[in-house]
């Protein structure tokens, strides 16, 4: 696996350098592309409700078995999610 730099954020938090970006994806490629990026070391997720595409963004993560501690950084959440919640709640959605 690749080890890809992090940068910290103004509040002290820190994200992936290098993410994979989804912006049309088609919708019935998205969870194969997520869960090999995954696979490949990559740890943060760019996509957005309006792309169509997130429950195979969601069912990338699930299918790439990630334990909770390593969860990669995802920037979306779908309308009925909290922003704390997104990963968890984007999982959710996509089932």
């Amino acid at each position: 696996m690749v080890s890809i730099p992090r940068i910290t954020l103004n509040d002290g938090t820190s994200i992936p350098q290098f993410g994979l970006g989804v912006y049309h994806v088609p919708a019935e490629d998205t969870a194969a592309l997520v869960r090999t990026a995954l696979d490949m070391g990559y740890r943060h997720v760019d996509t957005a409700q309006g792309y169509g595409n997130e429950a195979g963004v969601g069912q990338g993560l699930r299918d790439a078995g990630l334990p909770g501690w390593s969860w990669p950084t995802v920037e979306t959440r779908p309308p009925a999610c909290a922003p704390s919640t997104s990963y968890a709640c984007s999982v959710s959605h996509a089932r």
